[in-house]
């Protein structure tokens, strides 16, 4: 994975996000930023389904 941002600057994108669909991504990307495989990080729930 190729890596623009800082962990940092990643989180701070994440926490000013007011886009539920874009936060969501970016969390995901957190995740994997942190280690998680691509499967692991899709099934952390983020949203509880409606």
């Amino acid at each position: 994975m190729l890596k623009h941002l800082t962990k940092e600057e990643l989180k701070e994108r994440y926490r000013k996000e007011r886009d539920p669909r874009v936060k969501e991504r970016l969390l995901a990307i957190l995740l994997l930023y942190d280690g998680k495989n691509i499967y692991k990080a899709s099934e952390i729930p983020i949203f509880p389904n409606n």
